[in-house]
């Protein structure tokens, strides 16, 4: 009878360990169109890009930041025209070419990219002298409000830290290459601080940023003089914790939007870039109890 309680306690803490298994999520970002405009809806990993559909008639680029909320299903972007007049959308993952179009924003310019905070949006929009000012928007777009103007150009990818609550963008160094990595705290009003710079200027991180809460990295897409992009990771211990997770990609993804999302196949939340690969987590403290009771359930053998 021991020995079944035991054979038992060993398949409770198998099962355990099964279920800790958790779905990876994908990485999300739009690419250029046979005529390089950015509204190709697609997956970005280390080993390639999928398209997934392509989005508009080509009057406008989603060229203003993406994201995913997990909560409405949706993924949100930003569109422009060739006027430079704003929209905010909205389309499931699962069928990404049937966008809707949720409201067309009072002010032009959304190029900086797009961070969500429960169900609070934030977007940057820039102007001609390279002067940006940060906004906030429900999910609907319909009550635009500035919250302020920020020191640096901030035109390459926004995102929300829901660890420490700010705000991170990327903004253009002193010679105008999207590599200045800032905070922007929004107590008391509106700053941006200077974080550190990535890289040593031979690529632009113009791709958009995103964040991971389940590893606590920025994602980020890079590209070379060549337009060639690739994926690149980073933690605020600085810059010398830049990580290139692979070589290029394809090119062209220059849209300032990036988002972790859920798995196609498995409809998960998001998590980590990737190709949505299960995953296991490792064993945690109650598994490693469970693991012991098993053991301890075991009878000894007596000489």
């Amino acid at each position: 009878m021991r020995m079944n309680r035991a054979w038992m306690a060993c398949g409770l803490v198998w099962a355990l360990l099964g279920s800790g298994a958790a779905q990876a999520g994908l990485t999300y970002s739009f690419g250029p169109d046979d005529q390089s405009i950015g509204r190709v809806f697609s997956t970005v990993a280390p080993a390639g890009a999928t398209a997934l559909a392509t989005l508009g008639d080509g009057s406008a680029a989603f060229n203003g930041g993406l994201v995913y909320s997990a909560t409405a299903g949706r993924f949100f972007a930003i569109a422009n025209d060739g006027g430079g007049a704003s929209s905010l959308v909205a389309f499931s993952a699962a069928a990404p070419g049937s966008f809707t179009l949720n409201q067309a924003l009072s002010v032009g310019g959304f190029t900086g990219g797009l961070a969500l905070n429960g169900s609070t949006l934030y977007a940057v929009s820039t102007d001609g002298n390279g002067f940006s000012s940060l906004y906030s928007m429900d999910l609907t777009g319909g009550s635009l409000s500035l919250l302020g103007t920020l020191t640096g150009a901030l035109y390459a990818g926004l995102a929300f830290d829901a660890d420490d609550g700010f705000l991170y963008g990327i903004a253009a160094d002193d010679g105008g290459i999207a590599r200045s990595v800032r905070r922007i705290d929004l107590t008391g009003g509106v700053s941006d601080t200077e974080l550190f710079q990535l890289g040593d200027g031979s690529l632009a991180f113009n791709g958009g940023l995103a964040y991971d809460a389940a590893t606590d990295l920025f994602q980020v897409i890079a590209n070379d003089a060549l337009a060639d992009s690739r994926l690149m990771r980073f933690d605020l211990t600085g810059a010398a914790s830049l990580t290139a997770l692979g070589g290029s990609f394809g090119a062209g993804y220059l849209n300032a939007g990036l988002a972790l999302g859920p798995d196609r196949e498995g409809g998960g939340g998001g998590g980590g870039g990737g190709g949505g690969n299960t995953v296991p987590e490792p064993p945690t403290p109650a598994l490693l109890l469970a693991l012991a009771l098993a053991w301890a359930a075991v009878p000894r053998v007596r000489r």
